[in-house]
Order: C-alpha cells, then structure tokens, then sequence
C-alpha cells in the first residue's frame, strides 16, 4: 500500500512565520491525529478510507503548518485516489459517483486552501481528477463554485499547474457546470481565466494542440448557451495558438 501511494509525489517543504495570526495557525498538529489518519488510511475498506479522509481534512484545515498537507498527501489511500480517477469519467447516474464527486472537490479544495511562495508541496496528482469530474453536468448542483476558484487561484499560483486547466478547457466546464453564474462567480472566473491564460508563464511543451483542437471544437459548438461569454473563451484560446507557436500543430 505505502509503495503504491509513492506515485503521488511531495517535496520536502519550508515555511517562515510572518505575524501572529500565521504563528498560531502554524503551531504544530498533534501526532496523534496524523497517526490515526496514517493508521486508518492502510484500511480495504472504502467507508473506513472516506471517513480518515474526511475526518483528517476536518480536524486539520485549519493549519498552515506544512506538515498538514505533505502527511495528507503522502498517505492519502491509494484505493481512493483509484477510485477518484476511475469515476471522475463515468455518468452522474452511477452508483457513488456524487459522493466521489463532491470528495475529490473537497480533497482539492483543502490541499489548495491556501499558498505559500514558500511551501513546496507537490498536489498536482489531484487536479486533473478533479477537472475530468467537472467536466460531467449532475442532477443538481453539488460543488461550491466560490471555494473550488479560491483554491484554483492558490493552485496556479504555481506556474507549472496551469497547463491543466488550458489543457482540461476548465474555464469553459466551470462555466457550463454552473451556468447560469451568478454574477460575483462570473466576475471571479474572468480573473482566474486572467491567470490560467498568461501566455508569458504557460510552458507550451506541455500543453497538448489535440486536445485545444477538442476544445475550441467544443467551444464552437455550444456557442449558443452564451455566445459572448463563449466567445471570450474562444479568444483566450486562440490567442495561445500564435503567442505559443502552436499554429503548425492544431
């Protein structure tokens, strides 16, 4: 178990206190809760992995101290992180799939609550689960678009995450997903799409001319659900095509 959650990598990290409010949400987690977690988490048991998950995010978002995320990270279950992957490209209509749904937002969620030039940790393993499940409309409503675009802004504060979200055409499934915004989650989004579409630090060997082929085609064809937002959407990525030298390979 331990050997397979290797593949979801974290680097030794650092962090400095600024003031006092950062001093107290760096004091140190007590041992107990990250060896209940690290116990409970070796389990075969998917409830049993759920309910460590849940409860670890609970009693530990609060801190900032590096520790939180980089033990969260390191022994987070590797049966679940699977299960993440597997039902993030399946219907709404599964059995499970809102429930793995509205975890692997939450697991996003805590890992990117909060960031640090600092801090170093590596939870990049986790974004593209959680963009393909976005990517699928449910029944009704179960993710919280304010929390998911302030931990997105934290994410590519990162310049080596934002290829996913051009890659993955987040800015547009974000948009269909809570169509129709309300407009403060509207105003947000055109900011973070600010970020994610900064040509100046998007490192075009890994973004992929098939898959912004797939999305403008996709774009174009749902043009009509709000054609001037689309067609921002479609600026920004056309935009990329030229600035990255990508024109010979779309």
């Amino acid at each position: 178990m331990l050997e397979d959650r290797e593949e979801i990598n974290v680097e030794d990290v650092n962090e400095d206190d600024d003031d006092e409010e950062d001093d107290e949400e760096e004091e140190e987690i007590p041992d107990e809760r990250i060896e209940d977690y690290i116990t409970n988490t070796t389990s075969t048991d998917i409830s049993t992995l759920i309910s460590a998950v849940r409860k670890f995010m609970s009693e530990t978002k609060k801190y900032k101290n590096y520790v939180v995320n980089s033990e969260f990270i390191i022994f987070f279950p590797r049966q679940l992180y699977r299960r993440f992957e597997e039902m993030s490209t399946l219907d709404a209509n599964v059995t499970g799939y809102l429930e793995m749904k509205v975890l692997c937002s939450d697991v996003f969620i805590f890992i990117f609550r909060h960031f640090d030039e600092f801090i170093e940790v590596d939870g990049s393993s986790f974004i593209e689960p959680f963009l393909n499940f976005l990517k699928t409309p449910d029944p009704y409503v179960v993710l919280n678009p304010t929390d998911i675009l302030d931990s997105i802004i934290n994410c590519i504060e990162d310049d080596s995450n934002k290829f996913f979200f051009v890659n993955e055409n987040f800015i547009y499934h974000f948009y269909k997903y809570f169509f129709p915004p309300i407009q403060n989650v509207k105003d947000d989004l055109y900011d973070c799409s600010l970020y994610i579409y900064d040509d100046s630090k998007l490192d075009r060997n890994h973004l992929s001319p098939a898959k912004l082929t797939k999305n403008i085609q996709e774009m174009m064809a749902n043009f009509h659900i709000a054609s001037e937002d689309i067609g921002e959407m479609l600026l920004a990525t056309f935009h990329l095509i030229p600035n990255l030298n990508l024109i010979d390979e779309i």
